[in-house]
């Protein structure tokens, strides 16, 4: 299985974990470690990254955020 596909089997599966809930969202960086959604505001220790955005992300960046369980969500695109 290559990392899109798991990306995709994640992305299912918190799917189905998230019943009426938004699993994909937008977010904007508010430094290169902390990220706002809406009105939640996550830091590193709540998120994972794709590994080449790792360094990359600055203050305002737009991302892909995707909410992978109730305490984990992952930034797995850089958007414009």
């Amino acid at each position: 299985m290559n990392g899109y596909e798991k990306i995709v089997t994640m992305m299912k599966n918190a799917g189905k974990k998230s019943a009426g809930r938004p699993v994909v969202a937008i977010g904007e960086m508010l430094d290169s470690e902390s990220c706002q959604i809406d009105e939640l505001t996550i830091d590193a220790d709540d998120y994972l990254i794709a590994e080449r955005l790792q360094g990359k992300l600055k203050k305002g960046d737009t991302v892909v955020v995707l909410r992978y369980s109730e305490e984990i969500y992952l930034i797995i695109e850089r958007v414009v």
